[in-house]
């Protein structure tokens, strides 16, 4: 009876065992990322400020991610591909980060730059994409590598404005290179696991700043990465903020904007440029954590999950509104100028301008400083350069993120003296 006894204790106590090993799998599984990856560019190493500006990112990786396995920097990492900056930029690499961090580099539109800075180098496209496989140890242009069981594919212009300038600081990519592709993510054709990719320029019309950067424009790449769900593409070149809901993109497959480790812009210009920015990937076995990082601050901006297996759901359809009660003030009114402001338009989202329209056409953009006035409750624009003793029919339209516009204007007929 007692050896009966302790039997069943005996297999209780291993069933229990069991179950505990279980559910701390399960919990590792949703807390401790099975890889971490640093992903940044846009560095624009040149002299020493830019210099210490890429160390303070090192830096900060170490301190947030000491165990991070990998860090892609996805081009512009010179500021004109001179030898000397390749040179700098391995140097500081070198010091900074851990022989076991696994480096993904991409070229750049500024790595093709020397002739721009110097009218008597004779230097080739080709010459330069050698230089840039020479100086970062990469194998080419384009290449893919395999770390602990995820893919990378990194992908690179082979053509620069200075020898074609219709090229423009598009990334040109050859049939060559899109065969490479083709057959390089037949690969992955039934794995779910995220497949990660990077480019220096953006599918244009995608992620924020993709619009106005001079991105991708061939329509190749975004038919073909539509077949692979998995992939996440990063992107550089645009240095548009993170802070930004566009920083994820999804049409079929996710992109992402990089921002900037240098300086940072916005869709208003230079009004955001004091930051540098970068992302940390947490990879689980059912998500990836994209988390966006300013290095200035040392502070975390926001975090995007992409599920694996793919499921869309970074997207937004919600136009922005006026509150019932929203007015709009004629505050000043010269010769030449009238000002107005109106009480802020709300949005899911983010309101990320207002369109100013006279007899439907748009006269004036009013960006929003989104990043330092999320609770603005007041607006205000100036009109410039109008005709004396004028009437005007005037038209507010909130923009969201997405670029959805409010269906009710807010109207007003001011006139000038």
């Amino acid at each position: 009876m007692k050896k009966k006894l302790l039997g069943l204790v005996l297999i209780f106590t291993i069933s229990l065992l069991q179950t505990t090993v279980s559910s701390n799998e399960k919990v590792n599984e949703d807390k401790i990322p099975k890889l971490q990856i640093g992903v940044i560019s846009d560095i624009h190493l040149g002299e020493e400020k830019e210099s210490k500006i890429f160390i303070n990112a090192l830096n900060d990786y170490k301190n947030i991610a000491p165990n991070c396995r990998a860090l892609a920097i996805v081009g512009d990492f010179t500021n004109h591909g001179l030898e000397f900056q390749y040179d700098e930029f391995k140097k500081v690499l070198d010091k900074n980060i851990s022989s076991n961090v696994e480096k993904i580099v991409t070229i750049g539109n500024h790595e093709f730059y020397e002739r721009r800075i110097d009218e008597k180098s004779k230097v080739t496209d080709n010459e330069l994409k050698d230089r840039f496989v020479n100086k970062t140890g990469m194998p080419g242009v384009y290449y893919d590598k395999w770390i602990d069981g995820y893919h990378f594919i990194a992908l690179g212009s082979e053509e620069s404005m200075i020898s074609n300038p219709k090229n423009e600081d598009s990334a040109i990519i050859s049939e060559e290179q899109y065969s490479w592709l083709e057959k390089t993510l037949a690969v992955n054709k039934d794995n779910k696991n995220p497949i990660f990719m990077f480019l220096h320029q953006p599918i244009s019309d995608t992620v924020y700043g993709s619009e106005y950067c001079g991105g991708l424009k061939d329509g190749k790449l975004l038919s073909l990465l539509k077949q692979y769900p998995q992939v996440i593409l990063f992107s550089g070149h645009s240095h548009f903020l993170l802070n930004h809901p566009r920083t994820i993109y999804q049409d079929g497959f996710t992109m992402v904007n990089t921002a900037s480790v240098a300086y940072t812009w916005f869709e208003g210009g230079e009004g955001a440029s004091q930051y540098s920015q970068g992302l940390l990937l947490d990879v689980y076995k059912d998500r990836v954590e994209i988390k966006s990082r300013d290095f200035t601050s040392h502070n975390w901006i926001n975090t995007h999950i992409v599920k694996i297996p793919y499921e869309e759901n970074i997207k937004d359809a919600t136009k922005p509104t006026f509150p019932s009660e929203a007015k709009v003030t004629i505050d000043e009114a010269t010769e030449n100028s009238i000002t107005l402001s109106w009480d802020a338009a709300e949005d899911d989202t983010l309101v990320d301008k207002y369109y100013i329209k006279k007899d439907g056409e748009v006269i004036e953009t009013k960006y929003i400083k989104f990043w330092e006035n999320k609770n603005e409750k007041r607006v205000s624009v100036t009109l410039a350069n109008l005709s004396p003793g004028t009437e005007y029919n005037i038209e507010i339209y909130a923009v969201d993120a997405w670029g959805n516009q409010s269906l009710n204007p807010l109207k007003v007929i001011p006139r000038t003296k």
